[in-house]
């Protein structure tokens, strides 16, 4: 029945929360957690907030944002009017992937269903600076309890975005992968050196940029 569907997705989701606050699960990379938010979307398709929260950190702490942006985009088809989950689609398409039409388009429909008038804004200011960082500082003056909780996540996302593009950027001009991010510095493909936590370095691996614990 409906309701023991429900009951079962919310055990699900309930074992989902205890697994992504775990280290070792985090340090594992996050194992099976898009199947683990199908599994809940599809028992509990009526329940929002697990698929935004999911996808978050599906999206910004896994670095897998398309992932994330599928499972938001079937959640967005059967509540097509809820403007939380065309937001998170727009903020992890631009801090996720880079892609500032799709966010611009995302933040737009979100604008529309009722969002709070910073996200408009926020959707003008993507197309017309498309600068990760002024982007970040214009989401902090926001000041939305929800947006503030995600904000380092973001920042991370957006460091990674703008190595990757660095790199990719390197590749194309030289022919050949940088050997680290001091190199992406001194060829000027990348402007500045990203932020990172205390204790975490930013390193390249091939075309992609994770951060690690600071080798001495």
């Amino acid at each position: 029945s409906g309701s023991h569907a429900a009951a079962a997705g919310m055990v699900v989701w309930m074992r989902v929360v205890q697994r992504i606050s775990d280290r070792s699960y985090i340090q594992e990379g996050f194992p099976y957690l898009s199947q683990w938010l199908q599994t809940v979307q599809s028992l509990v398709p009526e329940a929002v907030s697990p698929t935004a929260i999911g996808a978050l950190v599906l999206g910004l702490e896994a670095a897998r944002p398309m992932e994330a942006d599928a499972l938001l985009a079937s959640a967005e088809s059967t509540h097509p009017h809820v403007a939380e989950l065309s937001f998170w689609r727009g903020a992890l398409a631009y801090f996720g992937r880079g892609n500032v039409a799709d966010a611009s388009r995302h933040l737009g429909r979100a604008a529309d269903n009722g969002a709070p008038p910073f996200v408009r804004r926020l959707a003008t200011t993507l197309t017309e600076q498309r600068d990760c960082e002024k982007s970040l500082r214009f989401l902090a003056a926001a000041a939305d309890p929800v947006v503030q909780r995600r904000m380092a996540s973001l920042a991370q996302s957006c460091a990674r975005v703008e190595l990757e593009r660095a790199s990719g950027a390197f590749r194309l001009r030289f022919g050949r992968g940088a050997k680290d991010i001091d190199e992406l510095l001194q060829s000027g493909v990348l402007k500045n050196r990203p932020t990172s936590p205390a204790g975490s370095c930013w390193i390249l691996k091939g075309p992609k940029a994770s951060l690690e614990t600071c080798r001495p």
